[in-house]
């Protein structure tokens, strides 16, 4: 899996289950490879919401291990697997070869809706058009400013049509995610 991107995303709940509705909590994450080598300097960005979210390249398939931890003490669950296999359900269809373009992606203002598409590609870069590339779940989200009114629509035909609103000036990095309704898969576009 050359040029595949393994994202992963921490979401901070208050004891009731609740998201914090503010960042600044000290997260560490340690990623391990196939290889069973700790991936170095993987950055972690704070959203300010209380979501969080980090992504590692995989450039070679296998099953990688992320360790979380907050203040120091490791959260439940942790080390979290991922595997990266060649090919994701057989169909060739992988989070991490979907491509998003549009204008919402290159000028967007603030307070006016922004949009843009997904396309869900096979491994060879091929859009799909079969069910493998129905239902799938999407999220958006802003860094430093978050998005208002963010939707992703599926059109039944292996595209997605995102729209969203940015609340601040300047420039904003848009980040798409994904999830397989059956399968729990994540990437990052």
């Amino acid at each position: 899996g050359e040029g595949r991107i393994l994202p992963f995303g921490i979401v901070a709940q208050d004891r009731r289950g609740k998201q914090v509705a503010e960042g600044g909590e000290l997260y560490t994450l340690k990623f391990t490879n196939p290889d069973g080598d700790v991936v170095p300097d993987v950055e972690i960005l704070d959203s300010e919401d209380g979501s969080y979210s980090a992504a590692l390249a995989a450039p070679k398939d296998g099953e990688y291990k992320v360790d979380v931890a907050w203040e120091g003490k490791a959260l439940d669950g942790s080390p979290f697997v991922a595997n990266v296999p060649d090919d994701v359900d057989g169909s060739g269809a992988a989070f991490a070869f979907c491509t998003a373009a549009g204008d919402g992606l290159e000028n967007a203002t603030a307070g006016d809706e922004a949009a843009f598409t997904i396309t869900v590609n096979d491994k060879d870069g091929k859009p799909i058009t079969d069910d493998s590339a129905k239902g799938l779940l999407f999220a958006l989200s802003g860094s430093p400013s978050d998005l208002a009114k963010a939707n992703v629509v599926d059109n039944g035909d292996g595209t997605y049509n995102a729209t969203y609103v940015p609340n601040g000036d300047g420039e904003t990095q848009v980040a798409v995610t994904g999830r397989g309704a059956d399968d729990g898969e994540d990437a990052a576009t």
